[in-house]
């Protein structure tokens, strides 16, 4: 499963921040948001001047299979990641299944999927996946009763193996993640993602992703692949 859930008790600064950091050059600061404060923000986000992005901080528990994990994790500029390790944890593994199983795609290799695969394909897909985590498990725990290291023991086991981690990262720097993983050429797994946080930094800094929704342009734009 797919998951981004806020971390409340780790996050950091709302809009008025924003708009504070900004003024901070003309030594004012204001209590409260106004509506000149709301233009500014649209002002820095559409201009570029993105600097006042940086200061407010948001904290993600996430979850996703290795492979969405991994393209994730190319997003690290500014960002801090600590994730469940594999050397010590053996327990709680519950392996990622897929449900539907898209068609590779025709043409453009950046696409990633086609349509969905005919019925009988998919039942094929499904039994060898299921077949493929009862033998990977199965050698997994034989490993460690062997007395084989958990860090080299986890060699055996799947791609579809959760990750879980705790993500932090400033305003700015979730703005590029949602920029990159919300992209069309992404993998369907990682726009979800996106989706996840948008909904949730929407909620807690609503003026200032909005703009930076709307204004914000990685450049160069990285490989979404």
């Amino acid at each position: 499963m797919t998951s981004a859930i806020l971390i409340p008790s780790l996050c950091a600064g709302s809009d008025i921040d924003v708009v504070n950091a900004a003024r901070r050059s003309f030594d004012r600061w204001n209590p409260k948001l106004t509506e000149g404060d709301r233009s500014l923000i649209r002002f820095l986000a559409r201009e570029g001047h993105l600097l006042p992005f940086r200061h407010p901080q948001l904290s993600f528990s996430c979850e996703a299979p290795m492979p969405v994990a991994r393209q994730l994790g190319k997003h690290q500029v500014g960002m801090s990641w600590s994730e469940v390790s594999r050397r010590y944890k053996t327990e709680n593994i519950d392996l990622e299944r897929i449900e539907i199983w898209r068609s590779a795609p025709e043409g453009d290799r950046k696409q990633g999927s086609g349509a969905d695969l005919p019925d009988d394909k998919q039942a094929q897909l499904s039994y060898l996946q299921r077949h493929h985590h009862a033998v990977s498990m199965s050698a997994y725990r034989m490993a460690l009763g062997l007395g084989a290291s958990p860090e080299q023991a986890r060699y055996l086991l799947p791609q579809s193996m959760p990750v879980r981690w705790t993500w932090t990262g400033s305003l700015l720097s979730w703005a590029h993640v949602w920029a990159m993983r919300s992209h069309k050429d992404a993998q369907a797994e990682t726009r979800e993602f996106a989706r996840m946080i948008n909904r949730q930094i929407e909620d807690r800094l609503p003026e200032s992703w909005a703009a930076l929704r709307e204004h914000y342009r990685p450049v160069p734009r990285l490989d979404a692949a």
